[in-house]
């Protein structure tokens, strides 16, 4: 059982060395301590009495009258009321004495609320029997044999002469010789407290009262302070009091004691208003009488409104009736009892709280109260909700990434196992090939797309593509748009519908806006069946170019609409595609200032994708087309093409050399190096990725020539990130292009660089 006070201090070893009965009830009457002499002396250990009710105690007689006697002072107590009356008690062997029993109530000094009853008890045993003698015939004898530590008085009152023995002369710091009168008792009684000392003596005195005088005050002596209590019965004659008989006792050590035990419920309770938890105290029951300041401070309440049961309150409605069940069968079963749930805060939101309740037990093993606190979880729930929510997210990505890695496998190994079909029966001589070279053609640039698509959406996740922006006419971009995917539409013997305004110009990077209208046409094409229909239609409004491609499809699910732009996703798995092309639309439609969105036809079955994108400048000078640059418009430049890969390069110099130029190759970076000399070339083409150095190297030794110094140098890789790009320049490079590289760009770009028809 949790002791009240440190029983180290000085000041309960002193307590426990008193023959006077001093202990500490609660309010109910249940026995919490008492010290050990008096105990001792009536043949009785502690455990057989703390943790009982104070009336069920062995020491009484337990007849009915004893047993009711006592209650009733209990429950007066309990009320504020100081009782005090004589009782029989029994003792070891079966002895019988009696006591002068005191139970005072103890209230908390903020609240004025009854916190503990102390009782307090006297052997008068001696004197009782004295009065059985003597009937009140020798009451001072009586009074003197009460107690060793008690002090004797004896106040005529119609002299005003006090006769004082040794105790209470000791009390006040007096010898056996100094006469005793009013002023020499009062100038020892502290200055605060004498007023209060007179109202006692003249209530005491007063005829209309019952003669009892009952005081606690203070005494100063050489700086030493004491608490005394004094007692006294006065007798009455005609009317008139003649004479007051008492008693004083020392009770500064109980003064201390009542003293430590509030200062360590303040001590508690200023710790426990301080905790981050909100704290609460239960009676057996589960009738709560305490809360920390937290809890008022959070909801607003007060006692009044939340003692007992009164904290269903505060309970979210949905949870309350659970939460009762389940911290009623703890207060029935004593089992600790943990819960969560939410409550509601004096601002009216709701909070999730983690709450947890202990029994505390006394010395006999039975619940003496509960002692229950709340935290504050609120920020760990919704940081829980969150990672499920982001582990679901992740799982769905996951799922969309494993269906993308089935999908591109699919999607590689079908256009590689027609061209090995191919390149076999090229090799033995079979079929027309007048038609395999297109088929393989075909095959080829579909396993480009794909790789190209698969690079621009990571670049444009990361912010990497930049725009060469000009000014285009949307139906020239569109048109070249749809021959891109003509071959898909024939395929399937689908209507195409066009209506394209002549004049509507924006600002874009035309490669880039034909990318966006090739994905959407293609996958209009792609989902919707053979005999249907695809739509591509273009309008001005409100300085914006709306460009739609709407199909007869089988239309996008409600569910999927929200996320048909994310990168993976497909609608329908069936159908093919690795779920890119549509978020790569939403990334270069973002990076032209426009929006696209998608949404099912409500007169038809189908999708319509709608592309929002800011118009441009109406004219411009020198808007006439570039004429298309010659075929062999590379005639007389000097080329060298340094490359591993000898069939790549060997085939790449064919493609060159048809178109004028003259094109050696070297296989090696020393090879490059060597023929420098030799050739003395106007442009290089160097592979990055070389066995003997890197192309950085070569690029670097031919800057070091007199002829290097000005020649182009084309860097060719097929790393398209920002840290290769900076290498490259850092090399000397003039340009870098992304393998594999059409040699139609080469020769835009030399003729560009050195012009066309030297020789």
């Amino acid at each position: 059982m949790k002791r009240l006070y440190n029983h180290d201090v000085p000041v309960r070893r002193v307590l426990d060395e008193l023959i006077a009965f001093v202990g500490v009830l609660t309010p109910q009457g249940v026995l919490l301590e008492a010290n050990r002499a008096p105990l001792e002396a009536a043949g009785i250990d502690a455990s057989e009495v703390l943790g009982k009710n104070f009336w069920e105690c062995p020491w009484w007689t337990h007849s009915a009258q004893v047993v009711a006697q006592v209650r009733e002072a209990i429950d007066r107590a309990r009320c504020g009321e100081l009782v005090r009356f004589d009782v029989p008690i029994r003792v070891k062997d079966d002895g019988r004495m009696w006591i002068d029993l005191q139970i005072a109530p103890l209230r908390d000094e903020s609240t004025g609320e009854v916190t503990h009853l102390i009782p307090s008890a006297v052997d008068i045993s001696e004197r009782r029997a004295t009065e059985d003698r003597l009937r009140n015939s020798e009451r001072r004898s009586n009074l003197a044999r009460r107690a060793a530590r008690l002090g004797v008085y004896d106040f005529d009152l119609t002299t005003g002469a006090l006769d004082w023995d040794e105790r209470v002369r000791e009390l006040w710091g007096l010898g056996p010789d100094v006469t005793v009168d009013l002023e020499v008792f009062y100038s020892k009684v502290h200055k605060d407290d004498r007023s209060r000392v007179r109202s006692a003596i003249e209530d005491a005195i007063d005829p209309a009262g019952e003669g009892d005088y009952c005081v606690e005050y203070r005494l100063v002596h050489e700086g030493r302070t004491t608490w005394v209590e004094a007692l006294g019965d006065v007798t009455f004659e005609n009317g008139r009091a003649v004479r007051m008989l008492g008693t004083v006792q020392d009770i500064t050590d109980f003064k201390q004691a009542v003293s430590d035990l509030r200062e360590s419920e303040e001590r508690f309770r200023t710790m426990a208003d301080n905790i981050h938890q909100f704290a609460w105290m239960a009676d057996p029951t589960g009738w709560i009488f305490w809360y920390n300041q937290r809890w008022y401070d959070y909801t607003g309440t007060t006692i009044d409104e939340m003692k007992g049961w009164g904290w269903t309150k505060v309970h979210h409605p949905d949870h309350v009736a659970r939460v009762v069940a389940s911290i009623d069968h703890s207060w029935r079963t004593g089992e600790p009892w943990e819960d969560t749930f939410p409550l509601r805060c004096h601002t009216g939101e709701y909070r999730w709280f983690l709450s947890r309740a202990l029994p505390i037990y006394d010395a006999t093993g039975k619940i003496a109260r509960w002692f229950g606190t709340n935290t504050d979880i609120t920020e760990e729930i919704e940081a829980r909700e969150e990672l499920k929510e982001k582990t679901r997210i992740l799982e769905e990505e996951d799922a969309r990434k494993d269906m993308f890695i089935a999908t591109l496998g699919h999607e590689i190994r079908n256009p590689l196992a027609a061209l090995d079909g191919a390149i076999q029966v090229l090799q033995q001589g079979l079929g027309d090939v007048e038609a395999i070279y297109p088929m393989m053609a075909s095959h080829i640039h579909q396993l480009k797309t794909l790789v190209e698509d698969l690079l621009d959406i990571s670049r444009v996740s990361r912010g990497k593509v930049t725009l060469h922006k000009e000014l285009v006419d949307v139906k020239v971009v569109a048109e070249r748009a749809f021959e891109a995917v003509l071959s898909s539409i024939r395929a399937k013997n689908q209507d195409f519908v066009v209506d394209l305004p002549e004049s509507l110009r924006i600002e874009a990077d035309p490669t880039r806006l034909e990318q966006v209208f090739v994905n959407l046409l293609a996958n209009a094409t792609k989902y919707t069946e053979e005999g249907g229909t695809i739509e591509l239609n273009a309008r001005e409004l409100e300085q914006s170019a709306i460009v739609e491609v709407k199909d007869t499809g089988c239309g996008i699910p409600e569910d999927d609409i929200d996320r048909i732009f994310d990168p993976f996703v497909q609608t329908s798995p069936g159908v093919g595609g690795l779920g890119i092309g549509l978020a790569l639309v939403r990334g270069l439609v973002t990076l032209h200032g426009g929006t696209v969105r998608a949404m099912r036809r409500r007169d038809v079955e189908g999708s319509i994708f709608t592309v929002w994108l800011p118009l441009g400048r109406t004219t411009v000078e020198g808007d006439a087309a570039k004429p298309a640059p010659e075929e062999e418009d590379l005639q007389g430049i000097k080329l060298l093409i340094v490359d591993d890969m000898k069939d790549a390069a060997d085939m790449l110099a064919l493609l060159l050399r048809a178109s004028g130029a003259e094109v050696h190759c070297a296989y090696t970076g020393k090879e490059a190096i060597a023929k420098l000399g030799q050739i003395t070339p106007d442009a290089a083409l160097i592979d990055i990725g070389l066995p003997d150095m890197t192309g950085y190297d070569v690029a670097r030794a031919f800057r070091s020539t007199e002829r290097g110094a000005t020649m182009t140098l084309v860097a060719v890789t097929g790393f398209g990130d920002e840290k290769a790009a900076a290498q490259v320049r850092e090399a000397g490079f003039d340009e870098r292009m992304i393998k594999p590289v059409d040699h139609h760009k080469i020769r835009d770009y030399l003729t560009e660089r050195h012009g066309t028809g030297r020789g």
